[in-house]
């Protein structure tokens, strides 16, 4: 759709036709309401922001946007990691007050704005649980429609293979439910699609699973370990059963870089340890710890207290890449060199997740994940503060003092993905959008592709819902 501009008495009607709120500027809580959760998108300042409590409101706010050529952009919990949940001109349809959690029967029916940690709080109170990630603040929504991995993954599937059904509204008003039986082409779309966005989709229905107590460990390794420690681990990875999940951080920070290992167990601890003790010898960074299930989730996303959230928006950038097969010697070098090289100014993170399990048995063509032969989710991430300059070269090549730490981590993040791509499948996640990326539909999608465009062009033919990664 075109952006134009909206005229003040069309926000106005807006207001008198929804029972939730718009806010445009210079309205009270407007600023507030703008912000995505990464700081690098400060700058975005949408049209309005839209909070619709139900399927009406929603439909009426897509009713204004067709009126008057307004690009939409829709947010849940405002994790994207490319900013695309929000955007300057754009009406933000923002789902986060459809948060119900309620059980009915094996199933779970989540509103699409509920947060994680919620989510897991609410259903652990019923003795249930579904496989989704561990950040509190996350938004089901977004997560469930680009795959969604998490400790549970192995054992349980990815959370779109634990979506059962969906309800969504579409570019055009109507309200659209769909499941295996129920336009299952939209449904199949929706367990992977990412950020196609076919609708707003309002409320979700996940298989659930029992939620009992969890068992996990933390290992750390000196820096002169690193290529030991990453070679053992992925070979090590192999032979877990699909109740124990793992991930494998290098980090860069100010105080050097450092090496550890999250395991993650749904059986018991003497099982948890024999499998830890067959790892390289490491500083167990925390004892094994047994706990009740949303303890652990909420353990693991870094958050003590519910959904505080952190006391200043993070600033960080993204990219990622599968990993077909075991790294070479080559490959566990390129990824050591690459942290170790990172210099000051960034934390430097590559991230390592076992896949397998419940992931990869699920066949390529029966949802839009594709990614169903990979053996590992690599992920590059890098962190810095704002203002602060780093002494590291703005290129390889070209040695430079004062580079702004978004460039350096930039720079960064550009040359460990070619560092890693000789050893990648070349596909990426979709729920890590890389502007970066040229062949990103490809990347994603995989064969899905034509089949995802068929269902976009069906629900939504005048790209009411749309990006730069919108097929």
């Amino acid at each position: 759709m075109r952006s134009s501009s909206t005229p003040p008495g069309a926000w106005r009607a807006l207001r008198d036709a929804l029972d939730g709120t718009v806010l445009v500027a210079g309205d009270e809580g407007y600023e507030s309401a703008r912000p995505l959760f990464n700081g690098r998108f400060a700058h975005l300042r949408p049209a309005a922001v839209a909070y619709p409590e139900h399927a009406a409101d929603v439909a009426a706010c897509l009713d204004l946007a067709r009126r008057h050529g307004l690009p939409v952009a829709l947010r849940s919990g405002g994790h994207s990691y490319a900013g695309w949940s929000s955007g300057t001109g754009r009406l933000v349809v923002d789902v986060g007050r459809m948060a119900g959690v309620r059980v009915d029967g094996d199933t779970a029916v989540v509103g699409a704005g509920a947060r994680l940690g919620t989510v897991y709080d609410l259903l652990a109170r019923q003795g249930v649980t579904v496989p989704a990630g561990t950040c509190p603040t996350v938004g089901i929504a977004g997560l469930t429609l680009g795959g969604g991995h998490g400790v549970m993954s192995r054992a349980y599937g990815l959370t779109c293979d634990n979506l059962v059904g969906a309800t969504l509204v579409a570019a055009d008003g109507r309200e659209v439910v769909c499941d295996a039986e129920r336009d299952p082409e939209l449904f199949w779309a929706l367990r992977g699609g990412g950020g196609n966005l076919f609708g707003v989709v309002t409320d979700l229905r996940f298989r659930t699973h029992p939620a009992g107590r969890t068992v996990s460990a933390d290992l750390t390794w000196p820096w002169r370990d690193a290529r030991r420690v990453l070679a053992r681990w992925q070979e090590w990875t192999l032979s877990l059963p699909d109740h124990v999940w793992s991930a494998l951080r290098l980090v860069s920070a100010s105080d050097g870089p450092t090496v550890a290992a999250t395991v993650f167990s749904l059986d018991d601890r003497d099982e948890l340890e024999r499998l830890v003790d067959r790892l390289p010898g490491g500083t167990r960074g925390a004892d094994v710890r047994e706990e009740p299930h949303a303890d652990a989730m909420r353990r693991l996303g870094g958050d003590q207290d519910g959904e505080s959230g952190p006391a200043a928006p993070h600033h960080y950038d993204v990219r990622s890449q599968f990993l077909p097969d075991l790294l070479s010697p080559a490959g566990v070098d390129a990824v050591v060199g690459a942290v170790g090289a990172a210099g000051p100014g960034i934390e430097a993170v590559v991230a390592l997740v076992a896949l397998g399990g419940a992931t990869n048995r699920v066949g390529r063509d029966r949802t839009a994940f594709v990614h169903r032969d990979s053996r590992f989710l690599v992920q590059h991430e890098a962190y810095w503060t704002p203002g602060a300059a780093s002494s590291a070269p703005a290129s390889a090549s070209a040695p430079s003092s004062g580079v702004p730490p978004e460039r350096a981590a930039g720079d960064w993040l550009e040359r460990v993905h070619a560092a890693l791509r000789p050893h990648a499948s070349g596909e990426a996640y979709q729920n890590v959008p890389d502007p970066r990326l040229r062949d990103w539909a490809r990347a994603y999608y995989g064969d899905a592709v034509p089949r995802l465009r068929r269902v976009k062009s069906r629900l939504d033919p005048d790209r009411m819902f749309s990006h730069p990664h919108t097929i």
